[in-house]
């Protein structure tokens, strides 16, 4: 009996990764072929190398910044005995709407006394932290919990410091905390709502340039600069 089931498994693993290759290569030779129109492929790029540096300035700093919030959060959920209700407020503001988390972050920051702030390239950044922090929290709560509660325990009674701890907690899940990195990053990368509302003027996002040239129908520049941010 469990052979049959097995086998049923097995086909249908299958059939998903065919649909998933699919949705996955039709897209992508899309772009190829959209791509291969352009004829000065290198002075489209070189076009765009401000933005692409932005994008990816505000990514790796969004990624990297967000370990600190992860890391508070995941030692309040470890400590919590309502682990559940706090992962549910957490989660909060990884599902609010870019477009509202955008709206809100304007109404927060631009005000007199943030103003130097609101008006810097940093403001997207901030925005990053807002919205996908919560995934790293995840991801390192969760690693923490796996922890052996002696190795915690230890760190409580020898208290090297509130940097020395974090750098201690830090080592051990030095995994889960490279891949919310990694996660966070992509997500910024590809952001779009949340940085065309706090964006300074003056600045540019990729995703917004992208924009740009989608709205005026230049869908062959497109396919170029979404192929190099694959690459990325």
């Amino acid at each position: 009996c469990a052979l049959p089931i097995y086998k049923f498994i097995k086909t249908l693993a299958v059939f998903g990764l065919i649909i998933l290759a699919f949705f996955s290569l039709v897209p992508l030779f899309n772009l190829l072929y959209e791509a291969l129109k352009v004829k000065d492929i290198l002075s489209v790029l070189s076009g765009s190398i401000n933005e692409f540096l932005f994008s990816v300035f505000t990514s790796v700093l969004s990624a990297v910044l967000c370990i600190i919030p992860a890391i508070i959060f995941a030692y309040l959920y470890y400590k919590s005995k309502h682990k559940i209700l706090l992962i549910s407020g957490a989660a909060l503001s990884f599902m609010i709407p870019s477009a509202i988390c955008g709206l809100s972050l304007i109404k927060m920051w631009n005000i007199t006394l943030l103003q130097s702030i609101y008006e810097s390239p940093f403001m997207p950044t901030i925005a990053m932290i807002s919205r996908f922090a919560f995934i790293e929290a995840l991801i390192i709560s969760f690693a923490l919990l796996r922890l052996d509660k002696a190795l915690l325990e230890n760190l409580r009674i020898y208290n090297p410091g509130l940097l020395g701890s974090f750098l201690c907690i830090v080592s051990l899940i030095w995994r889960e905390c490279l891949a919310g990195i990694l996660i966070v990053f992509a997500l910024s990368m590809s952001e779009f709502g949340v940085t065309l509302l706090v964006t300074p003027a003056g600045y540019q996002t990729i995703t917004i340039k992208i924009y740009n040239y989608l709205h005026y129908g230049a869908s062959d520049i497109v396919a170029v600069l979404c192929l190099f941010m694959l690459l990325i």
